[in-house]
Order: structure tokens, then C-alpha cells, then sequence
């Protein structure tokens, strides 16, 4: 198989986009769901509330939920950008 700068390029693109997969599925991944979660809860909250106690807090779980979520958003920009990257690699690759 010959090397040219391409299939190159594709390749390092391919290592990096894996990288950057690996190196944010375990902690990202279970505290987006838990963010997730917690959204949704104050949400509901909000929604079957039957007095303005009721709808304090669920507006303040449910702004609990989004702080938690607020560092997860490093880990969605990694993911995106190892998406992209294998991607890209894969197809400097197989041209």
C-alpha cells in the first residue's frame, strides 16, 4: 500500500478524533445523564405545580440541572470535534 500525504493526514486525524472520543465518554456521559435528569424533574415540577412554593422549586431544580449540565459542554464540544475528526480522516483515507 503506498503512503501518500493523504492517507497521512487521514490517518492522524483518525488517531486524534479516537483520542479525543476516549478521553471523555466515561466522565461525560454520566454527568449529562444526571444533569439530564434533574432538567426534567424541575421541569415537571414546574408544569404540575399548584402554588408559587411549588413552582420555586421546580425552577430551582431545575436551574440546579443546567449548572450541572454547564460543565458537560466541554465534553459535547470534544465529542463533536473526535466526530468530526474521524470523519474526516475516514474519508482522506478511503480517497
Amino acid at each position: 500500500m503506498k503512503r501518500d500525504k493523504k492517507k497521512q493526514a487521514g490517518l492522524f486525524f483518525m488517531i486524534l478524533g479516537a483520542l479525543a472520543f476516549m478521553n471523555g465518554i466515561s466522565d461525560g456521559v454520566v454527568g449529562s445523564l444526571l444533569a439530564g435528569a434533574v432538567i426534567v424533574i424541575g421541569a415537571s415540577l414546574m408544569k404540575r405545580a399548584e402554588s408559587t412554593e411549588e413552582k420555586r422549586v421546580g425552577l430551582f431544580t431545575f436551574l440546579f440541572g443546567i449548572l450541572l449540565f454547564l460543565p458537560g459542554v466541554p465534553f459535547f464540544i470534544g465529542f463533536c470535534f473526535g466526530a468530526a475528526c474521524l470523519y474526516w480522516g475516514w474519508r482522506m483515507i478511503r480517497d
